[in-house]
């Protein structure tokens, strides 16, 4: 090959190289903005590989902390029940070649608790024997907090209402149906409660008078 075509050759090499890098950049910052990690596990040799997202989720530091499945384990030791439904869930991915996810609690180095979901999917080879699992972390602790408070502020609502005798209603304009809570049929001495509530379902309870 002539010196011109080594030249224009290796200019294709190092653009390839430079937007190869330029997709994991983007790859990498997505994943950050995401809170999106990545997991290899080696089962072979028991090597764990967590991405830099992975140890900022579990806010770990990767000089201090290795990831192996026994380290990792200890994460969520607080919680077996839930650990051995991971562990079972797992498996049945690992012996179906299917996709598995499952959710997870997890303790900080602070001792604050928090969430993560998982999807992983088994690596195999010509003899169908599992060499590897790999997968993502997602971080769900906002999301499993907002479920935590608005669970609370409803159970708080319901305690506030049942104590006061208070029902609640909704009616709903477009589609003439109302909503009733348990203490709204409790009041009006409903036992047979219909599919459907419509406005005229609640004028028929009420005295003629009013």
């Amino acid at each position: 090959a002539s010196e011109q075509q080594l030249l224009a050759a290796n200019q294709q090499l190092q653009a390839s190289n430079r937007q190869i890098q330029e997709n994991e950049r983007k790859l990498i910052e997505a994943q950050r903005m995401a809170h999106l990690g990545y997991w290899f596990w080696d089962v072979k040799t028991g090597d764990v590989e967590w991405s830099d997202e992975v140890y900022k989720i579990f806010n770990l530091d990767p000089e201090e902390f290795k990831p192996q499945i026994d380290s990792i384990l200890a994460l969520s030791a607080r919680w077996p029940e839930d650990s051995q439904r991971d562990r079972e869930l797992i498996q049945r991915a690992i012996e179906t070649h299917e996709i598995g996810s499952y959710e997870q609690k997890f303790l900080r180095p602070d001792g604050s608790i928090g969430y993560y979901e998982s999807t992983f999917q088994g690596m195999y080879d010509d003899e169908n024997e599992l060499i590897a699992i790999k997968g993502t972390v997602l971080d769900a602790t906002r999301q499993k907090k907002a479920e935590e408070a608005l669970r609370d502020s409803e159970r708080r609502l319901l305690l506030a209402t049942s104590s006061a005798g208070v029902g609640i209603w909704d009616y709903n304009t477009l589609t003439n149906e109302m909503m009733w809570d348990e203490r709204i049929f409790q009041m009006y001495g409903i036992t047979d409660i219909p599919e459907v509530i419509s406005l005229e379902f609640w004028q028929n309870c009420l005295h003629p008078d009013d």
